[in-house]
């Protein structure tokens, strides 16, 4: 009988544990379930997947052209660059609306891509934004100035930073699902269209960098900006 009241009381405080922490695993899932499924849609047209848990591995490869020429100070100047291109992959994981994403850039593991790219992007029923950040010092190619002639940069001889920013209002968003196209968060089931209202910036630079100034006196010293603003606009998408 003793040996019964010092088992009890021993597994006691772990099953009351296990208890706890079951109880409150299934609140966390029922309060994520009834978030996730708590929606301003029309059913009709958009849902969201049936599965809790969601599994995307995507491969994805960007980089940059620019090609810019024009005068100033009566000095003509043509730019042909690029950068180097970015190649990675990433595996995104999602519950009941919850997500979470790592990416792998094997160049960028082994030292060979020294590039650094922030992203951002925010998808609702209603208003989306996408926002991104890059600074780059793999931006080469030839500038032609009449002044200098034909000049060959190299990778390290340029700082490349752009800045791009875009934000939509979807108008008839119980029935069209602009997160479908790009998140999977919802499923568009019946085609439907909507009128968009938004706004766009993209603003760039391109400067020598302090490097190469001390590599050769002599550099010119390089200073190309851009900035491409967008007024309010509305458009329409059929998805």
């Amino acid at each position: 009988m003793r040996l019964l009241f010092f088992l009890l009381f021993t597994l006691l405080p772990s099953i009351t544990w296990a208890q706890t922490d079951r109880q409150i695993r299934m609140r966390i899932d029922s309060t994520l379930t009834a978030r996730y499924y708590k929606t301003s849609y029309d059913t009709n047209y958009v849902a969201r997947p049936e599965g809790k848990l969601t599994l995307k591995v995507k491969l994805n490869q960007t980089g940059n052209d620019f090609h810019a020429k024009g005068t100033v100070n009566d000095i003509y100047c043509k730019a042909d660059l690029k950068t180097s291109h970015k190649t990675t992959m990433s595996f995104d994981v999602s519950y009941r609306g919850l997500s979470a994403s790592v990416a792998i850039n094997p160049a960028k593991m082994s030292g060979a891509y020294k590039d650094y790219e922030f992203n951002f992007n925010y998808y609702s029923s209603r208003l989306s934004l996408d926002f991104s950040y890059q600074r780059s010092e793999s931006l080469a190619g030839d500038i032609t100035r009449d002044d200098r002639g034909l000049q060959t940069m190299e990778s390290g001889d340029l700082t490349l930073k752009v800045i791009n920013l875009a934000g939509y209002y979807t108008f008839n968003y119980r029935r069209f699902s602009f997160p479908a196209s790009f998140s999977q968060s919802y499923i568009q089931h019946r085609s439907a269209g909507s009128w968009l209202a938004g706004i766009s910036y993209q603003g760039g630079t391109i400067e020598t960098t302090d490097q190469l100034k001390v590599r050769k006196s002599d550099a010119p010293d390089i200073s190309i900006e851009s900035t491409l603003k967008s007024k309010p606009f509305i458009s329409q998408l059929l998805l």
